[in-house]
């Protein structure tokens, strides 16, 4: 159950980023992650809130869970 409150925290983060850059490719070069961070306080934020998410999803289960997760979260 941990773990599943740990992944819908992940996807929610993932969520309210994809909100906070409509329109914004999936992934973002260096350069433009370095930029959102310093130029949008809602993008830094839900930064955080989502490498925490992961980061206790990491604690909480076996790594090939991680990746069927992953996966999941790139659909």
């Amino acid at each position: 159950m941990k773990a599943l409150a740990c992944f819908l925290a992940v996807c929610s983060s993932a969520i309210l980023c994809l909100a906070v850059m409509p329109g914004a490719a999936s992934a973002l070069s260096d350069a433009e992650y370095k930029k959102m961070l310093a130029s949008s306080p809602e993008f830094a934020s839900a930064d955080k809130r989502l490498n925490t998410a992961w980061g206790a999803l990491r604690k909480a289960v076996s790594g090939e869970r991680i990746e069927q997760y992953r996966k999941f979260q790139r659909r």
